[in-house]
């Protein structure tokens, strides 16, 4: 009848959730997760349909003329958003691949000037389940449950596979999220390590203390954050050696060390900086 083929155009024009939940991993390599298994689309080999995915993920929301000048600055409008046509398609058919013909997608809504991206229950973000434990745990160490507050930053650190927008190329636009995340991760990491010594689980301190250097090494917490979970370890060889180690580098960039790293060297019985060789 005309009424069902009325509703069967009505329909075709709402998006329609995909059929399983899909997780997208931004930090290290790209990963997605369909319905539990990590799935390998074309789509995703395609650089800049991933450098718009991290567009997104940033922005939310874009208008097609920034995403065209962000991702080919060098093209003319013109070829710059048929690049944008073609590569969103990949994008959302890599997003809601089950989606018929005609159907408008779920995860991105775009019309003739937005680009927008729906993250909810079918689509959700490592990067936003890492700072939302980040953001947990800062709210129940400020409410006095520091063992709460451990496992959110366990959680969180778990999540870490590597550099965020690992795949999706040198975009300078990713550059001052990029540093946020790592900033979020080393104080992650630091701030464990330190309730880990207070719990007797020194291994675990110092193995999260090194990954804080790693990031960092010139960042004087993660340092004092070794120091102890060494000394908790009844290692003071070692804890020596790092901050030998660390008053060396901070000189190497012409950094004076911070007041509570001497202080702590001093109690290690180790040379003050200005006995350094």
């Amino acid at each position: 009848s005309r009424l069902a083929a009325a509703a069967d155009d009505l329909l075709g024009t709402v998006p329609r959730p995909p059929s399983a939940p899909i997780v997208v991993g931004l930090l290290g390599p790209l990963r997605i997760i369909r319905d539990g298994r990590e799935t390998d689309d074309p789509s995703w080999r395609r650089a800049k349909a991933r450098a718009l995915l991290g567009l997104l993920v940033i922005r939310h929301q874009v208008s097609r003329d920034t995403a065209a000048a962000l991702l080919w600055p060098d093209m003319t409008a013109d070829r710059a958003a048929h690049n944008l046509r073609v590569n969103l398609n990949h994008l959302t058919s890599a997003l809601d691949p089950g989606r018929g013909a005609g159907q408008p997608a779920w995860s991105i809504r775009a019309d003739r000037h937005q680009i927008r991206l729906v993250v909810d229950e079918h689509l959700r973000l490592d990067i936003g389940d890492f700072e939302a434990a980040a953001s947990a745990a800062t709210r129940l160490e400020a409410d006095g449950d520091p063992l709460a507050a451990l496992q959110q930053r366990l959680r969180a650190v778990e999540l870490w596979r590597g550099e965020p927008f690992a795949d999706l190329g040198n975009e300078e636009w990713l550059a001052e999220d990029t540093t946020r995340l790592r900033l979020i991760y080393l104080r992650q990491l630091v701030r464990a390590a330190d309730v880990l010594v207070t719990l007797g689980r020194s291994d675990e301190a110092i193995d999260l203390a090194h990954r804080a250097r790693a990031i960092e090494p010139t960042d004087e917490a993660a340092t004092r954050a070794l120091i102890a979970a060494y000394l908790s370890s009844d290692d003071i060889g070692a804890a020596r050696a790092v901050y030998r180690e660390t008053l060396d580098l901070l000189a190497d960039y012409g950094f004076e060390p911070d007041p509570r790293t001497v202080e702590l060297g001093r109690r290690l019985g180790s040379r003050d900086p200005e006995n350094r060789r």
